[in-house]
């Protein structure tokens, strides 16, 4: 009887040993495959404003902005970047939009407002392959992909932004 107990007292407390040394190996396994993960995956950076268009030459788009909060954003704004160009009244087109590379920033003197030329390589077909019908005037939501960071950056980053900033 004594033996038994003797055994079960061993081989329990040599499993409990077991499960502690093995448990911060795998969590350490675990935490390093997460980080390398978020380090991997890469997150688009980008500037959102609204524009109004100004002519189309297809397939070429022209947008002018004079929003006062995207103003700050205007010089991060290059050509060869990606542009996602949504309709401001998603009634119609519901969430999908016309992809496009800018092709020539122009900012005016005074810095005030943003003329953009885009190239639409599909023409005006939206990611649901649906043609949009435009027309002088028309309002649209863009946003154009300025840089890729990495999720484990853009969370650090974002961690320690002074409040209020």
């Amino acid at each position: 009887m004594n033996i038994n107990a003797d055994i079960h007292k061993y081989f329990f407390s040599f499993t409990q040993q077991l499960i502690m040394r093995w448990s911060f190996v795998v969590f350490s396994v675990i935490l390093a495959a997460l980080l390398i993960a978020a380090s991997a995956i890469h997150y688009p950076v980008s500037v959102k404003m609204n524009s109004t268009m100004s002519n189309i030459d297809s397939p070429l788009l022209e947008l002018v902005c004079s929003e006062a909060d995207s103003r700050d954003n205007f010089s991060k704004i290059n050509s060869g970047q990606l542009v996602r160009l949504r309709i401001t009244d998603n009634s119609v087109h519901g969430l999908d939009f016309v992809a496009g590379i800018v092709k020539q920033v122009i900012i005016n003197k005074t810095g005030d407002t943003l003329r953009t030329s885009i190239f639409l390589p599909k023409g005006l077909i939206t990611s649901g392959n649906k043609e949009i019908t435009c027309h002088a005037g028309m309002a649209w939501d863009v946003q154009i992909i300025v840089s890729r960071q990495s999720l484990l950056k853009r969370v650090f980053t974002s961690s320690f932004k002074p409040i209020g900033k």
